[in-house]
């Protein structure tokens, strides 16, 4: 399923290294495979610190949750999507 990159730098680390130019907090994304690579690529690189990578449907659901009074302690504010 993955192809293996055998020269240059590895596509997840230079997705990673360009996102990580802007400080971020979180790297968003929007697909199963990117989410993936996102996550690899942060784990490659020391640099990353706590950044970290969540789907763009976590943090909908996290901020859908934060608006509604009493939600934080709802069985739907624990819920996880991913690592």
């Amino acid at each position: 399923m993955w192809i293996d990159e055998t020269i240059g730098t590895r596509i997840n680390v230079l997705r990673v290294e360009q996102a990580l130019e802007t400080s971020p907090q979180t790297i968003a994304t929007a697909c199963p495979y990117c989410a993936v690579m996102m996550e690899d690529g942060l784990a490659a690189l020391p640099a990353a610190g706590t950044t970290r990578s969540r789907d763009i449907a976590e943090l909908v659901a996290a901020a859908l949750v934060a608006e509604v009074p009493g939600a934080q302690n709802s069985p739907a504010a624990t819920v996880r999507f991913g690592p």
